[in-house]
């Protein structure tokens, strides 16, 4: 997929800042591989942490509190990313 000039910058120099602050290597991996316009770039990370933000209801459903601790806070690290870096 051809990326745009934005998105290509985006991705080379933050990737580093991603991952060491808690997203989730092959969350960055997919998403970085998905997003081609800069106008897909919240779509592609608020699916993401909504997949995130959804194992942790299910882990917290089922009083595995660990996981879903984990879980939400990887959720609210890519719902900051996206945003921070889209604005």
């Amino acid at each position: 997929m051809a990326r745009d000039e934005r998105v290509a910058l985006v991705t080379e120099r933050w990737a580093p800042r991603f991952v060491i602050n808690g997203v989730p290597l092959a969350d960055w991996h997919e998403a970085s591989g998905r997003i081609g316009t800069w106008d897909g770039w919240i779509d592609v990370w608020a699916e993401l942490a909504a997949r995130q933000e959804a194992l942790g209801h299910e882990a917290l459903a089922a009083w595995h509190t660990i996981s879903a601790g984990e879980h939400l806070q990887t959720a609210g690290v890519v719902y900051h990313f996206a945003k921070l870096v889209f604005v």
